[in-house]
C-alpha cells in the first residue's frame, strides 16, 4: 500500500515564555493517541511512542522545524521554517513539547500572530498508511513523524493557541516538566505574580483531570460522540 502525507490538528493549549532578547516559546500539548480526531484517524499510544523516542536526538540538535499552514509536501522546506521544536515527550496519551519561534520571516509572522492573540491550532505532519475499520481510520505501524506545523485550524478543539497565555521574561533556556503538562488560564502578568500564576495552574489542573477522565470514561461507549463533545466543551471560546 502506498503511503500518504498524514496531517492532524490537535487543539494547543500552551504557556508562553518570552526572553528578554525577544524569544518565544510555545509549551504545551502536540498530540493525542487512542482517541478518533475530527478526521476519524486513530492514533496508538505505542506508535506515537516510538515516533517520539525516534525524533529525540534531532530535537536534541534542533533539526526539527515546522511551518505555517497545511504543507502538501512531507519535505520540510528550510525556506518557510517559522519555528523549531525544542522538547517533546510523551505522558500516557498525550504528547507534550514546546515550539521555539525562529527569526525568520515566517517566524516573525508567527509572532505577529500570537501578539495579535490570533486563535491558532497545532498539526502533526508524517507519511504512512491507514487501515479503515468500522468508520474508524487506525494510522499503521509504518507511519514516520516528520514535524509540527502551525496551523489556523484545530480538527480537534481541544485546546487552542493563544487561548492560554503566561508571559514570563526570563532568559533560563530550562523548562520544568511540570511547566509543559500545565494549562493555565489566560493572564498576562508579571514576575511578581508568581503565587497568582501556581493557584490559577492547580484549578485549572484539577478541572482538566476531570475532563480527561470524562473522555477517557465516555469513549468506551459506541454512542460517545467526540467531536460533539468537544465543540461544547469550548462553545464558550
Amino acid at each position: 500500500m502506498r503511503k500518504e502525507l498524514i496531517s492532524d490538528v490537535i487543539p494547543f493549549v500552551y504557556s508562553l515564555e518570552e526572553s528578554k532578547g525577544g524569544t518565544y516559546k510555545l509549551k504545551g500539548l502536540f498530540h493525542l493517541a487512542e482517541i478518533k480526531n475530527a478526521n476519524g484517524r486513530v492514533y496508538s499510544r505505542d506508535l506515537l511512542k516510538r515516533e517520539v523516542d525516534k525524533i529525540q536526538e534531532l530535537v536534541k540538535n534542533r533539526q526539527i522545524v515546522g511551518e505555517l499552514d497545511h504543507p502538501t509536501d512531507p519535505m520540510i522546506k528550510l525556506q518557510n521554517a517559522a519555528h523549531v521544536v525544542t522538547e517533546v515527550k510523551m505522558e500516557g496519551n498525550k504528547v507534550f513539547g514546546v515550539l521555539e519561534a525562529l527569526g525568520t520571516p515566517a517566524g516573525e509572522v508567527l509572532k505577529g500572530l500570537i501578539e495579535s492573540r490570533v486563535k491558532l491550532g497545532i498539526s502533526s505532519r508524517g507519511v504512512g498508511t491507514l487501515k479503515e475499520e468500522d468508520g474508524v481510520k487506525y494510522v499503521q505501524e509504518d507511519f514516520g513523524l516528520l514535524t509540527w506545523d502551525v496551523v489556523p485550524n484545530p480538527s480537534t478543539p481541544d485546546a487552542w493557541l493563544g487561548e492560554n497565555i503566561i508571559r514570563v521574561n526570563t532568559d533560563s533556556p530550562v523548562i520544568e516538566d511540570s511547566e509543559i503538562e500545565e494549562k493555565p488560564e489566560v493572564k498576562e502578568i508579571e514576575d511578581d505574580n508568581k503565587d497568582f500564576i501556581s493557584k490559577k495552574l492547580s484549578e485549572e489542573k484539577t478541572k482538566n483531570d476531570k475532563q480527561d477522565k470524562i473522555i477517557e470514561e465516555e469513549s468506551e461507549s459506541n454512542d460517545f460522540d467526540m467531536e460533539l463533545y468537544l465543540i461544547d466543551k469550548f462553545k464558550d471560546i
